[in-house]
């Protein structure tokens, strides 16, 4: 991790710019650096939901109206629903562009490139890993719906564990 933030800080910090709620980038799917530099990027919300948590519901000697924290809730569910999907879907477009890719050196390797058979194997190690991110992309919406359920289940009661 130490090596892949070092090679990519000012793209990190690029993307801590840009990515917010509304604003969705595209993830590069080519490089796998750049790839897990985004993501990273793009998880700030959850990594962050504890300090979002504690400054929008204050604790019960600061008590807010509930309607008040009724919204609060609802609309950091909601960030943090369209955040999940949003990254899912774009992971999954990763994965099929990588697809791709795949396929077509495979047909290069069977047409006789000699090259081809070292790109596939880079490219299939390259597709495990983003598929592996599809799993990490579930335990992080399980830990962070987890911590959201424990402090807003009284306010914005719902199904947390829906996909």
């Amino acid at each position: 991790l130490y090596k892949l933030s070092k090679l990519s800080y000012k793209k990190l910090t690029d993307y801590f710019t840009i990515i917010n709620m509304t604003d969705r980038p595209n993830l590069p799917c080519r490089s796998l650096t750049e790839f897990k530099v985004a993501l990273l990027a793009w998880r700030k919300l959850d990594d962050v939901i504890i300090y979002r948590l504690n400054t929008s519901l204050p604790v019960r000697a600061m008590q807010e109206n509930d309607s008040d924290k009724t919204r609060q809730c609802k609309e950091l569910f909601n960030d943090l629903e369209s955040n999940h999907s949003a990254r899912k879907t774009a992971i999954s477009q990763c994965l099929k562009e990588n697809e791709r890719i795949v396929q077509d050196l495979v047909q290069q390797k069977i047409t006789g490139d000699t090259k081809a058979s070292q790109q596939v194997r880079n490219e299939m190690t390259k597709l495990r890993l983003i598929q592996a991110e599809l799993g990490v992309e579930d335990v992080i919406r399980s830990r962070t719906m987890k911590v959201y359920h424990e402090r807003c289940w009284s306010y914005y009661p719902h199904d947390v564990h829906r996909k």
